[in-house]
C-alpha cells in the first residue's frame, strides 16, 4: 500500500513538470521555465485565423524574460509574429518576423524595467504550418552604468583632448554612475597605447607621439559594463593647439629653507595676419582624416564646391574671411566666386605667390594641391569639412580622405587643413601625398593671399621644386607673425596686475598664495578673448626652537621632566648625549 502511494505522487509531479509549456493564446503569465510554443503544440501546426496577445513575464520582480527561438516557420509575409519590449502591444516594438526569419534570442531593453516581452501573432485562413518552439528562461539584467571622466591633470575639458609631450605624466580621475549601486565596481582604463592600468584614479606616461583614445571600463560584481564611450583623446608629443591657451604650471611648495620662487606661464603668443612663419609640427593631427560632418564635392572630379559660412571671423593676410569654398584637387580658398564651379588641376612649374597660373590663382589654402580625382569612387574616398568646437575656441577642418590620384587610382592621398578661431593659425596635416608616375606631378603645400602676390610655402613644398616631390606623416604650422595680439599679466587674488613679464619672482607672505596667470586676445575684428590659469604657491615657514633655561641636575635630585608645545604636524624627538630618549 505505501509502494502504491509513492508511485502516484510521482507520476502527478511528471506531468506537473511537462505542463510548463505555454501555447500561443490571449493573457499574461509569469513563468521562467518551459517551452513557448504555436497554437499548434509541440506536434501540429497552428490554426488559420488566429489573433491572440500573450504577455510573458518573470516570476520575480527586477528580473527579465528571456525566449530563444529554437524552431519558426510560417506562411512568409502573411502570417506574422510581432515583438514588443514590454506588458503590451504599445510597447516599443522589437520586431516582426515570419517564413524563415527566427526571431532568434529575443530579450527586454535595459529601459524595459518590467521584464515582460508582448508577442501578437496574426494568421490568414489557409496555408498554415508547424509555427514555432522557443525556451523560456528568465536572468537578472544589467543596471545602467555611466563611465565618466572627472578630470585630468593637464586639463583635457576643453575639446576632450589632454594635451602632453612624450614621458610626461598624465593623471585621469573617473567614476560611474550606477542605476542601482556601484560598491565592489572596477575601473579599466586603455590608454589606447598598449597599456592599461585598474582605478578610478590612475596615471600613465605616454612614451611615444600619436593620438590616442582612451577608454574606461567600469564593472559592477555581476559582471556588467558601462555603455558608453568617454570619449576621450590623449595628444601626445605635439605643438601646443592653435587655440588661446595659458599655462600657469604646476603648484608650488616652497620649502621652509627659502622664502621666494620664480612662476613661470607658457601661453601661445601670436601676432596679426600681416604676415606669418612657417614651421615643421609632429604629425599628430588633432582629428580624425574621415568622418566630417559636410561631405563635399564626392563623385565629381575638378569642381569647386558651393560656398559656405564661416561661424567665426577668420583673419587671412590683414583681412576679414567669413565665406569658403572647398576645391577637389587638395584646397580651399576664402575668395570665394560661386560662378566659377571648375578647380583647375593642373599647377605649372611657377612657385607660389602666383597670380597667373588658373590652378595656383585662384587658391588660398594648399593642402597640398595636385590632381587627385573623387570621382573614381573607391568606397572609402572622402572629402569634408566641419565647424568644432565651441567659441571662442572653434576651428574649421577640412580633410581630403583616401581620394585616387589621376590617372595613379591605386595611389591614396590624405590631407587635412585646420583653421583656429580667435588665433587664426593654420595647421596642415599630410598623411599621405604620393606621386603618379604617369601623369603631372606638380604639387604644392602653403599660403597665399588674395591677390596672389604673397605666400608662405614649407621648404621643399613648393611647384618648382622639381621632380615631383611625395610626402608622408609631415604636419606645418602657419603662424599669424605680424605685431603682437597678445597682453600678458600675473594677477594677484584680488585681480590686480603683478607683472607682465612670463617669468617672476613672488615672496608670498600667506600660508597659501593664489596666483593667476591671464592672456588676452585682441582680435582682427575687435573680439577680445581672455584666458586665465591658476597656480597655488604654498609657504613652510621656519621654526625656532626654545628648550628653555639650563637645569643644574645633582645626583640623587628627583627627576627631571622634559615637555615640549606642537604646533600643526610638528613632531619632536628628545635626546642625550646624540642617543635618542624613550617617550
Amino acid at each position: 500500500m505505501f509502494k502504491k502511494i509513492l508511485l502516484f505522487t510521482f507520476f502527478v509531479f511528471s506531468v506537473q513538470v511537462f505542463s510548463q509549456d505555454l501555447l500561443m493564446q490571449d493573457g499574461t503569465f509569469n513563468q521562467c521555465m518551459g517551452t513557448f510554443l504555436d497554437s499548434g503544440g509541440s506536434s501540429g501546426n497552428y490554426s488559420g485565423n488566429e489573433d491572440f496577445t500573450i504577455t510573458i513575464c518573470p516570476d520575480n520582480p527586477g528580473d527579465a524574460i528571456n525566449i530563444n527561438f529554437t524552431t519558426f516557420s510560417s506562411q512568409d509575409g502573411i502570417d506574422i509574429l510581432s515583438i514588443f519590449d514590454g506588458t503590451d502591444a504599445t510597447a516599443p516594438p522589437l520586431g516582426m518576423f515570419s517564413g524563415t526569419s527566427s526571431p532568434g534570442l529575443v530579450e527586454p531593453s535595459v529601459a524595459n524595467t518590467s521584464g515582460c516581452l508582448t508577442f501578437v501573432w496574426t494568421t490568414n485562413g489557409s496555408g498554415n504550418t508547424i509555427g514555432w518552439a522557443a525556451d523560456i528562461s528568465c536572468f537578472t539584467p544589467c543596471q545602467n552604468i555611466i563611465a565618466n571622466v572627472d578630470s585630468t591633470i593637464p586639463d583635457s575639458s576643453a575639446a576632450n583632448v589632454v594635451v602632453a609631450d612624450e614621458n610626461e605624466v598624465i593623471t585621469f580621475n573617473g567614476s560611474g554612475t550606477f542605476s542601482t549601486g556601484g560598491t565592489g565596481a572596477t575601473y579599466l582604463w586603455d590608454f589606447g597605447d598598449g597599456n592599461t592600468a585598474m582605478g578610478e584614479s590612475v596615471t600613465h606616461a605616454y612614451t611615444t607621439a600619436g593620438l590616442f583614445v582612451v577608454t574606461l571600463t567600469i564593472t559592477d560584481t555581476a559582471g556588467c559594463t558601462n555603455t558608453n564611450s568617454i570619449d576621450l583623446t590623449a595628444q601626445i608629443g605635439s605643438t601646443s593647439p592653435g587655440n588661446p591657451s595659458v599655462d600657469a604650471g604646476a603648484d608650488i611648495d616652497i620649502p621652509c629653507t627659502e622664502t621666494c620662487t620664480t612662476l613661470t606661464a607658457s601661453f601661445l603668443d601670436i601676432g596679426d595676419t600681416s604676415t606669418y612663419t612657417v614651421n615643421s609640427i609632429p604629425f599628430v593631427p588633432p582629428f580624425s582624416f574621415n568622418g566630417l560632418t559636410n561631405s563635399v564635392n564626392t563623385n565629381i572630379d575638378d569642381q569647386w564646391d558651393d560656398v559656405e559660412d564661416l561661424p567665426f571671423d577668420f583673419c587671412f593676410f590683414d583681412d576679414i574671411e567669413t565665406q569658403f569654398q572647398v576645391g577637389s584637387n587638395g584646397v580651399i580658398r576664402f575668395d570665394v566666386d560661386p560662378g566659377d564651379t571648375t578647380n583647375d588641376f593642373n599647377p605649372s612649374n611657377l612657385p607660389l605667390p602666383n597670380n597667373t597660373d588658373p590652378a595656383l590663382s585662384e587658391v588660398n589654402v594648399f593642402t597640398p594641391l595636385h590632381d587627385i580625382d573623387p570621382s573614381v569612387g573607391n568606397g572609402s574616398d572622402e572629402i569634408a569639412w566641419e565647424i568644432i568646437g565651441t567659441a571662442p575656441n572653434r576651428v574649421l577642418a577640412v580633410s581630403f580622405y583616401n581620394v585616387p590620384m589621376w590617372n595613379c587610382n591605386s595611389e591614396l592621398a590624405t590631407h587635412m587643413a585646420v583653421f583656429y578661431e580667435t588665433t587664426n593659425v593654420i595647421d596642415i596635416y599630410v598623411e599621405n601625398a604620393p606621386f603618379c608616375g604617369s601623369w603631372n606631378n606638380n604639387k604644392v603645400i602653403g599660403i597665399q593671399n588674395d591677390a596672389g602676390t604673397e605666400a608662405f610655402v614649407p621648404p621643399g613644398r613648393n611647384t618648382n621644386e622639381g621632380g615631383g616631390w611625395t610626402a608622408t606623416d609631415e604636419a606645418w604650422r602657419f603662424t599669424p607673425a605680424g605685431p603682437s595680439i597678445v597682453e600678458f599679466a600675473w594677477l594677484d587674488d584680488m585681480g590686480n596686475v603683478l607683472s607682465t613679464d612670463a617669468s617672476f619672482e613672488v615672496c608670498p607672505t600667506d600660508a597659501s598664495t593664489t596666483y593667476t596667470a591671464q592672456v588676452t586676445y585682441t582680435n582682427c575684428n575687435g573680439d577680445i578673448t581672455i584666458v586665465t590659469d591658476d597656480v597655488t604657491v604654498t609657504t613652510n615657514s621656519p621654526f625656532t626652537v626654545d628648550l628653555g633655561a639650563d637645569v643644574n641636575q645633582c645626583e640623587g635630585d628627583a627627576d627631571v621632566d622634559l615637555d615640549a608645545t606642537t604646533v600643526g604636524a610638528t613632531s619632536y624627538q628628545w635626546s642625550l648625549n646624540g642617543v635618542d630618549l624613550v617617550g
